[in-house]
């Protein structure tokens, strides 16, 4: 349809493009990345949406965005089974285009930039469905009373950059609602997915995520370079203004990778809509962030109907008519499984609006349970409103910070269990009867909820109870640290056997079985499992939420100064995270750098660390360091740390309170005004506090190798992020 409107050649690559006298259009992830994407789908065979294969591709923030299956969640969360046209502007490089297509929707996508206009187009290049087109939406003419949606994903933001000069970015916007709304049919929608200029992690002080700046949009872009973003009362006003119909969702944490996604109307309904993000933090696409407690800020947002105005992200859907929303969003909510799942297991949980049951569907529906001893079940089960067992326990004990009251809590919830499963012959069914899978009512009656797990193994109610605890544990780090003088032990194994003994059982003669079962759980439903087992998890002393990690710089040999240097931080957790390093240009320019990961002993992990030399228009690469490096390498001295063996993986290990790296750099030009250095380190903080014996297996370190006040006020906190990723509790 378009090429019949528009003057579009097109090319040998399978796309249209505009007439030669265009301007180029000037957006790119960089040459290196948008080339090895060329390279990874070009050999790739399953080029789907689910793709397993693009999933082992990911190696970046970038290729996450584009190839990671996480990407189509947001649009799983619309129903567009009676759409037959639709227009993807801005398709970037055919994630999203793909989904479309596999829908067997009729897709026009367009995108300024020929090159991922081509890499979009190699995405779906086995779908005849969809048309892809490189051109300036500006520039379009477009058919009227055609399209059944209109997609604006991550694009309304560039709108000022690419729009004619003479136009404001709100100007541009308004330009392209109307130009939109003329395209749609008379019942068709436009959909919008976009950053929220006073979203809760920006309010935080996060870096904005097209700037990296923190406080740059809050400060209405004092930067700004043609790319804005605004807040729910601002789109508003321009919805409005092109005579528009609209409702807004929210995606959590945010449109990009999104988990969950919440429907405005069941926000203004359930007063613990709330609770749906437990366990979904914001994420900083710039650096790790210290955002406080989320869910907190969002329960009392909710409470002051504002949940939705700070969202990280707004979905809206705009329309002709309001008669429409309900039809292309008929969810309350949907949650969806991350990547950590195995992708045997992975769902989509939903609940019609107003419905008394939620739903949950296989997104692989492939794959089959093969006599695993983990089986899932999909059947619908009942609604149940109110809050998580878990979330009511972090309440009560904010309030009572006590052993005392622990204990009240897990013998209350042992008493459930046995009441629960007293009798039954099929145990397994319970085997995630857990306080997140309980739903406490506003009159206090407890209802299991999220039944879709089930085990063959023989497993017992005190299993079950150490499952529970163990994993509300893992998820409660800030109230155990604060309880850290009245317990009798500092090991979760210890913290476990508390447990058992407030209920009158006893967990040492159990611990080989329990351990086993639980080995076997994760084993089946984690991908590609890493990090420690839960054996050793047992076994930790003592694990700091944050660790902070310290570059110093210096022109003077190793005189190294507290002024030169620049500090972040890091959550513990076996995943990686990227911190980024600025080193100012009024700086003297700096000839040797140090590194110090933590102030901690324990076992730690770097996976990468990069130098640029930053000029205004480009970044040159000075050096990189791989993972191997950091025990071999000539160019890196290390101080008290050592390279060694954790579950068949090299990981490093700080053998103080003082460990750190060494480098010198290459002669660099003088620095100017506009340039700097810049340092970017892929790390994780595995444990704190831990060293390996002769048998590789992890004991303590004696008390007084700890920082005493640095460690026991974080001293029981400590599980698998990788674990506790996988199973994400969900209405």
């Amino acid at each position: 349809m378009l090429s019949h409107l528009n003057t579009l050649i097109k090319t040998d690559s399978g796309i249209w493009i505009a007439t030669p006298d265009k301007l180029e259009f000037e957006y790119s992830d960089g040459d290196t990345t948008e080339e090895m994407l060329r390279s990874i789908l070009t050999k790739a065979s399953d080029l789907t949406s689910f793709s397993l294969e693009l999933e082992q591709q990911i190696y970046d923030w970038p290729s996450e965005y584009h190839l990671s299956p996480l990407r189509s969640n947001l649009l799983r969360y619309l129903d567009m089974s009676n759409c037959r046209t639709v227009l993807e502007l801005g398709c970037g490089c055919g994630a999203l285009t793909r989904y479309l297509g596999e829908q067997d929707l009729i897709v026009d996508a367009i995108e300024g930039s020929q090159r991922r206009a081509e890499l979009a187009r190699m995405r779906c290049r086995d779908l005849d469905n969809i048309e892809v087109a490189s051109s300036n939406f500006f520039d379009l003419s477009l058919p009227t009373r055609y399209y059944d949606v209109v997609f604006f994903i991550g694009v309304m933001e560039y709108s000022g950059r690419f729009a004619p000069s003479n136009l404001s970015a709100e100007q541009a916007v308004s330009f392209m609602l109307h130009k939109a709304r003329e395209a749609l049919t008379p019942e068709g929608i436009i959909v919008i997915a976009i950053e929220n200029r006073i979203g809760h992690k920006y309010l935080c002080g996060a870096g904005e995520d097209h700037y990296g700046i923190p406080f740059e949009g809050i400060n209405n872009y004092p930067n700004y370079s043609g790319i804005k973003t605004w807040s729910q009362n601002e789109w508003e006003v321009l919805l409005q203004d092109a005579d528009l119909r609209f409702q807004f969702h929210y995606p959590f944490p945010d449109y990009k990778l999104p988990a969950v996604v919440l429907n405005s109307n069941y926000l203004l309904r359930n007063a613990y809509a709330w609770t749906h993000l437990q366990g979904i933090p914001s994420t900083d696409y710039h650096a790790q962030m210290d955002l406080g407690d989320e869910l907190t800020f969002w329960k009392n947002a909710h409470r002051n109907a504002r949940l939705g105005a700070f969202s990280n992200s707004f979905l809206i859907i705009a329309s002709k008519e309001s008669n429409q929303f309900r039809k292309f969003a008929p969810y309350d909510f949907t949650h969806t499984s991350n990547l950590a799942r195995n992708p045997l297991y992975r769902t989509q949980t939903h609940r019609l609006c107003e419905a008394k049951i939620v739903e949950k569907v296989s997104l692989y529906k492939q794959y089959e349970h093969r006599n695993a001893p983990l089986m899932q079940g999909n059947t619908p089960q009942p609604y149940y409103e109110g809050s998580p067992l878990s979330i009511v326990w972090i309440e009560e004990l904010r309030k009572n910070t006590t052993v005392d009251k622990f204990g009240d809590l897990v013998a209350q919830y042992y008493t459930y269990l046995e009441k629960a499963i007293s009798g039954k012959l099929d145990v397994g069914k319970f085997v995630d009867l857990l306080p997140r899978n309980i739903m406490v009512s506003s009159s206090s009656q407890w209802s299991y909820f999220d039944t879709e797990w089930s085990t063959t193994l023989p497993i017992s109610v005190d299993f079950i109870f150490f499952r529970g605890v163990f994993y509300f544990i893992e998820s409660a780090t800030e109230i155990f640290a604060k309880m850290y003088t009245e317990l009798p032990a500092y090991t979760l194994r210890n913290v476990l056997e508390f447990c058992f003994s407030r209920v009158g059982q006893q967990l040492e003669d159990s611990i080989p079985q329990f351990l086993e079962w639980e080995e076997k759980i994760q084993n089946c439903a984690l991908v590609n499992r890493q990090g420690a087992s839960t054996h050793d998890l047992l076994r930790l002393r003592a694990a700091a939420l944050r660790h902070p990690v310290q570059l110093f710089w210096s022109a003077n040999a190793e005189h190294f100064l507290a002024k030169n240097s620049l500090t972040t931080y890091i959550s513990e957790g076996d995943y990686y995270q990227k911190v980024r390093f600025d080193i100012p240009h009024q700086a003297t320019t700096p000839l040797m750098l140090r590194l110090d990961p933590s102030v901690h002993p324990g076992i730690f992990d770097i996976d990468q660390m990069t130098i640029y030399f930053v000029e205004p228009t480009k970044a040159i690469c000075l050096q990189h360091f791989t993972s191997t490096d950091f025990d071999n390498s000539t160019s890196l001295r290390l101080n008290d740390i050592a390279s060694e063996m954790l579950n068949q993986s090299r990981v490093l290990k700080s053998l103080t309170s003082d460990p750190y790296f060494v480098w010198n750099l290459p002669k660099l030009p003088r620095l100017t005004s506009s340039d700097y250095i810049r340092v970017e380190v892929v790390l994780k903080w595995i444990s704190t506090g831990i060293q390996h014996d002769k048998n590789d297996t992890l004991e303590h370190l004696p008390t007084d190798n700890i920082e005493s006040e640095k460690t026991l006020l974080e001293i029981i906190g400590y599980g698998l992020k990788s674990i506790r990723k996988a199973w994400l509790p969900k209405k």
